[in-house]
């Protein structure tokens, strides 16, 4: 029993000490009353393939109101932009000297009815990627992809999983019947 025991207390202490030191850097803390929002950069993305520009111009806005909605991101208005899109390598000091904390970098393509999107989250000051992720989809899926990956910035900047991806149901009657609806947590795709 004392072996037992002895054990326990053992691998108690080092589960304890390796989940001390095995966290995430928070950058955003939620529970925080009062926190300054972020300035991010979020430039036009690249774009390859027949419908790419119309894709990419949808996909941007759709992150662009997802991290509005959380309240705390300051998105930079494009105007400021020095570069007006991320070609290939990242010029970190230009987007520091306008004041963005974290950049957005995408890429779409197009190609049939299908998508491919690239996109990495990097933080400006440190100049490293903080997430980055490939989704392929078909066009129709665009929206979903955006939430998908804003909800990774979210488990990236605060350690909690993103609320993009909720649905809604609601119920509503008409003519005398009642019918269960579905959508996004934002009201589209109803």
């Amino acid at each position: 029993m004392k072996s037992f025991i002895r054990h326990f207390f053992l691998l108690s202490t080092i589960y304890y000490l390796l989940s001390t030191i095995s966290y995430a850097r928070v950058y955003i803390d939620i529970n925080k009353p009062g926190q300054e929002k972020i300035p991010i950069a979020i430039p036009e993305f690249m774009m390859e393939g027949k419908g790419a520009d119309e894709i990419a111009q949808k996909m941007l806005g759709v992150l662009k109101n997802d991290l509005e909605f959380t309240g705390l991101f300051e998105i930079l208005p494009p105007e400021t932009f020095l570069e007006k899109s991320i070609k290939e390598d990242i010029d970190f000091k230009k987007w520091y000297l306008i004041g963005a904390h974290l950049l957005v970098k995408g890429g779409i393509k197009t190609d049939d009815n299908m998508v491919e999107a690239e996109l990495s989250l990097y933080d400006v000051k440190l100049g490293r990627r903080l997430v980055g992720k490939k989704y392929y989809g078909k066009q129709g899926q665009c929206r979903y992809i955006v939430h998908k990956y804003a909800d990774e910035i979210m488990k990236a900047l605060t350690g909690e999983p993103g609320i993009f991806q909720t649905k809604i149901t609601f119920v509503r009657g008409t003519s005398g019947n009642k019918e269960i609806y579905l959508m996004d947590f934002d009201g589209y795709n109803v």
